[in-house]
């Protein structure tokens, strides 16, 4: 390798470096933005149709938001007063649904190794507990609120993006060389309406995995089934998480209820996972997104390791836009695709 070569791979690795360390540095700003092109692209169709009726696109943000706004306000009515009393006596008999399950527990201590003590907390042990409990309180007022901040900047920037998509794309062409304008043109529409579909057809799942949920948990007895079905489809829009974690909780309060309550809960839960991967999941997101459940769930992963829940909610929209670029630079390019004899 020529000295030029290695001067020049090793001013491009630095840059690489710099690059990465700017990225995680703006880390919220690039997810929040992410976000805001996620959104953005799913209400792109429905503005376009609005234009093409001569209704100003902002208008149509305003209107979408407002009905949005409208949707939950009847929800907050009718659901509210239910949901509301449901994770009070949740919450309020949370710490004795946990001593209840230790007390089992030493039971079956007692039945297994003769165990016959009790799992007792020291004055100073429920101290600690009680300063760390306040501290994490502390923690998740702060967290709520930059939560709150960047939802209102995501959806104000989801807003924009909507309503000056045309201009913005005719800007980022202008750098683009005119041969390959088209193509550049081209492959935003692609990964526009990957991604957009996905977030339509996310809101279709969650609202499924709520109802089926809220329905089953209902039919078989488990107290304080709208709330954990609720709970189900709002974690479910980061997918396969949100039933995961509601399942926790179900088990917990059916297995209080009856031990053999929680095993239907269990096969309840998983009939959930099994009806949302092999018919949910392909109705609402298959010719929508076209991603392969391996890719969604390796991307889930990624992204939670990298970035946390942030990394987890943008982990799929970027997968598919990633998948779209690969795919019309090189499979549907023959030019790209070709190798030298």
């Amino acid at each position: 390798m020529k000295k030029h070569e290695t001067f020049q791979l090793i001013i491009f690795a630095e840059a690489l470096v710099l690059l990465a360390a700017c990225a995680y540095q703006l880390r919220i700003l690039i997810v929040i933005l992410i976000l805001a092109v996620t959104i953005a692209s799913a209400m792109a169709p429905i503005a376009d149709i609005a234009e093409r009726k001569k209704i100003a696109r902002s208008l149509c943000v305003v209107a979408i938001y407002a009905v949005l706004i409208a949707i939950y306000v009847l929800m907050a009515i009718f659901l509210a007063p239910t949901v509301y009393e449901q994770w009070t006596k949740l919450s309020e008999s949370f710490p004795d649904f946990i001593g209840n399950v230790t007390v089992w527990l030493d039971k079956q201590l007692q039945l297994t190794n003769g165990y016959t003590g009790q799992v007792k907390l020291k004055p100073e042990e429920i101290h600690q507990i009680g300063a760390s409990i306040a501290g994490t309180t502390v923690k998740m007022t702060y967290g709520l609120m930059r939560l709150i901040i960047n939802g209102v900047l995501t959806l104000f920037l989801a807003a924009y993006f909507t309503i000056e998509a045309k201009n913005i794309k005719e800007s980022l062409a202008k750098w683009i060389p005119k041969e390959k304008r088209e193509w550049f043109l081209n492959l935003t529409a692609i990964i526009g309406k990957r991604i957009g579909g996905y977030v339509r057809g996310q809101i279709m799942v969650a609202l499924s995995v709520a109802t089926f949920l809220s329905l089953g948990l209902s039919l078989i007895g488990v107290h304080y089934a709208i709330s954990l079905g609720l709970l189900a489809g709002i974690l479910n829009l980061v997918p396969y998480v949100g039933s995961m974690i509601t399942m926790f909780f179900a088990l917990l309060v059916s297995f209080n209820q009856a031990p053999q309550l929680a095993l239907f809960t269990f096969l309840l839960f998983t009939l959930e996972q099994w009806l949302e991967s092999t018919v949910i999941v392909p109705h609402f997101l298959g010719q929508e997104v076209d991603l392969h459940p391996l890719v969604v769930m390796l991307a889930l992963i990624c992204g939670a390791t990298l970035m946390g829940v942030s990394g987890a909610l943008i982990a799929v929209p970027v997968a598919a836009a990633c998948l779209s670029i690969a795919e019309e630079t090189y499979l549907k390019n023959p030019s790209m695709a070709q190798t030298d004899d």
